[in-house]
């Protein structure tokens, strides 16, 4: 009994009602017995292990969800759809969505919007920050044990810009300095990929890697078919054909309708700062109108009260 003996000091210290009785003691020692397995040291360890990823809700398909789709050097990489968090960090969560739906606001009112962002920095089985450069648009950081960087997948916001990180591993040392409002959910393969990119020295990614577009969607939406997975997947495909389609089209010309798509493309760009040149004019004549009329009431109040100019030269001749 004396290596249970911390057991035993664990169960008198427990509240009174909650405690083991001497025949579950006894019968814990039997079970130990008979498989090697002691019921409370199995206890303890999944108590541990809960606390070891309490920093985090259970998932719920009621949160909002919103989606990612990515592309590295205009080639997709897939689609990543995270939950938000918005029954816990309220604040920051809500902002996140209304920066994918490019709804955001910064200092000054100024728009932001992940929708074309480019990842600026991806740190192997660390971190992936992305968003708009500049001081933008920061959250504040919330104290929360139930939120934290335990593991790959996570998204938080900077407290300095609106900028955000979705982590690549667990990520401790940015609890308490970031803000945590949501997880990813479906594509950690893509984050898998994006672990093992190529980076220069100051980690930033060898090919242009960007968020080609975003929005809100939710859990059944997004595996369901016709949803935002199959549609990112789709637009995809259609783009792909696209490019084939133009690139098999410039192939296949000839010299002579080379040429004339070159012409009909530089005569449409003509056209183009033809009209821009006629509505800059338009705006200069209105300015100047506004202008002349504003002498001309000038001129009318002059005859009303005389000439100023003249007024002052009499009087510093008196």
């Amino acid at each position: 009994m004396t290596k249970f003996d911390s057991v035993q000091i664990s169960h008198r210290g427990k509240e009174k009602g909650s405690s083991y009785t001497t025949a579950e003691l006894r019968k814990n020692m039997a079970i130990f017995k008979a498989t090697g397995q002691h019921p409370e040291l199995e206890r303890r360890a999944e108590e541990a292990a809960a606390t070891t990823s309490a920093g985090l809700p259970r998932a719920d398909a009621n949160r909002p969800h919103v989606y990612m789709d990515l592309t590295a050097d205009s080639e997709s990489l897939g689609t990543i759809v995270a939950e938000v968090f918005e029954d816990i960090a309220p604040s920051a969560s809500r902002e996140f969505v209304l920066r994918c739906t490019g709804s955001g606001k910064g200092r000054g009112g100024k728009e932001v919007s992940y929708q074309g962002t480019e990842f600026f920095r991806i740190v192997d089985s660390v971190r992936l920050d992305g968003g708009p450069p500049g001081k933008e648009g920061g959250v504040k950081v919330e104290e929360s044990r139930r939120l934290t960087h335990s593991e790959a997948g996570i998204i938080s916001l900077f407290p300095d810009s609106a900028q955000f990180t979705i982590t690549l591993g667990p990520a401790s040392h940015l609890d308490g300095k970031q803000q945590v409002v949501g997880r990813v959910v479906r594509g950690n393969k893509i984050l898998a990929a994006l672990s093992d990119a190529e980076v220069d020295g100051e980690f930033f990614p060898e090919k242009k890697t960007v968020v080609a577009a975003c929005g809100t969607t939710t859990i059944g939406a997004a595996d369901a078919p016709g949803g935002v997975l199959q549609m990112a997947a789709e637009l995809r495909m259609e783009r792909a054909q696209s490019e084939a389609e133009r690139a098999a089209r410039m192939k296949a010309e000839t010299k002579e309708e080379t040429r004339a798509r070159l012409d009909r493309e530089a005569a449409e760009q003509a056209e183009q700062l033809k009209r821009s040149v006629a509505d800059g004019l338009a705006q200069a004549n209105k300015k100047q109108k506004t202008t002349e009329t504003a002498f001309q009431r000038g001129g009318m109040m002059d005859e009303l009260l005389g000439d100023i100019s003249d007024m002052s030269s009499s009087d510093d001749e008196e």
